[in-house]
């Protein structure tokens, strides 16, 4: 008898390690399901559930990364993009050119010259990574005659996402993420 609950405790112990990593497995299929169907706020569930017990951490890390840029969220995807570089994930060079992005969002723009230096190491032939470089050293010249524009809100403006106007018969047409009524479904991309 001594010896029978001992195994029985190992095979428990085995038993649950492998139903765990099961879930990591599942989470994660689900998430990569939302991810390709562009339902980024409903991935990040599934990734974050997936990380629990998860083999490849850094895999998971660098896909909430990607899907916190999707949902505007640069703050969370610099946490995520660190954390994936610290559990060594594979970055892509399109990786790459995101962080950096996020790094010049978040106003960062020395670390963000450092991570496109290192793109440029790695791809020495890049146009793109040349460019972003240089645009990212040079970025000034975007605002030479910014002072000779003037920006003025409309009536119609409000305080939530609007973009994409365009003229329509006698007035316009835009997107906006204002709820017009509670049968009004969340967009999938962001909720």
């Amino acid at each position: 008898m001594n010896r029978i609950l001992p195994a029985l405790l190992l095979i428990l112990l085995f038993a649950l390690q492998a139903f765990s990593q099961h879930g990591s497995v599942a989470y994660r299929k689900h998430g990569d399901t939302q991810f390709q169907h562009h339902h980024y706020q409903s991935a990040i569930e599934y990734y974050t559930k997936a990380l629990n017990k998860s083999p490849e951490p850094g895999y998971l890390m660098l896909q909430l990364a990607r899907c916190h840029i999707k949902t505007n969220q640069p703050v969370e995807a610099e946490k995520w993009f660190i954390q994936a570089s610290a559990n060594q994930a594979k970055f892509t060079i399109d990786d790459y050119y995101q962080y950096a992005r996020v790094l010049v969002t978040l106003k960062k723009r020395s670390q963000a010259d450092e991570l496109l230096e290192h793109v440029v190491k790695m791809d020495p032939n890049s146009y793109q990574a040349r460019k972003a470089l240089s645009d990212l050293r040079d970025f000034e010249k975007y605002y030479k005659d910014s002072t000779s524009i003037e920006i003025d809100t409309l009536s119609i403006n409000t305080s939530v996402a609007e973009f994409g106007p365009a003229y329509y018969k006698d007035g316009i047409v835009f997107t906006s993420a204002r709820m017009e009524g509670p049968w009004r479904k969340k967009y999938h991309w962001d909720n």
